[in-house]
């Protein structure tokens, strides 16, 4: 009887080695995006695609951000990765608050999750463009297939801008 049992601990825990730890985490993290975007978020996730481009627009090209990632004792990227957020939560507040966006685009139903899934994509190439080559070769070749690679990159920054030009929602 206690071999029976474990055998069949060994032979789960065999399974969920299939995934690693940071395949766990996206699919966490985007789970709890899709879950925001249908509770709250509907009214928001508009604004949010926008102030994602436009706070990774900042962290790229604007030269006084390096005094900001400066001011923070940690790792560099866990200073890129504080300071992204900081200019996300500001920009998006700013956006969410100006109401350009409130009479034009308010996703329903599918186009919630999908522009989730997108926003989810896009963020993720966001924060791993933060950190060393070292760490993104730590991460399972599925996550740098799906969001690391050149081509990932590229079509995960697209994604949000067509999955808008696509989706009307309501008006």
């Amino acid at each position: 009887m206690e071999t029976e049992a474990l055998d069949y601990v060994a032979n789960v825990a065999d399974a969920a080695s299939v995934f690693s730890w940071d395949v766990l985490i996206f699919a966490g993290l985007t789970i709890a995006i899709i879950a925001y975007a249908y509770t709250f978020g509907k009214d928001y996730i508009v604004p949010g695609v926008f102030s994602l481009y436009i706070a990774a627009f900042i962290m790229t090209f604007i030269p006084w951000i390096d005094n900001a990632v400066a001011l923070i004792e940690s790792d560099e990227w866990l200073a890129r990765v504080i300071v992204f957020a900081v200019v996300y939560v500001a920009i998006f507040f700013i956006m969410k608050t100006n109401g350009f966006f409130e009479p034009y685009v308010v996703p329903t139903g599918l186009e919630i999750a999908t522009f989730a899934v997108a926003f989810c994509g896009f963020l993720f190439v966001i924060i791993g463009s933060f950190f060393p080559a070292d760490m993104l070769e730590e991460l399972s070749p599925w996550t740098n297939m799906l969001f690391y690679s050149e081509l990932a990159r590229s079509i995960w920054t697209l994604v949000p801008i067509g999955t808008l030009l696509l989706v009307r929602g309501d008006t």
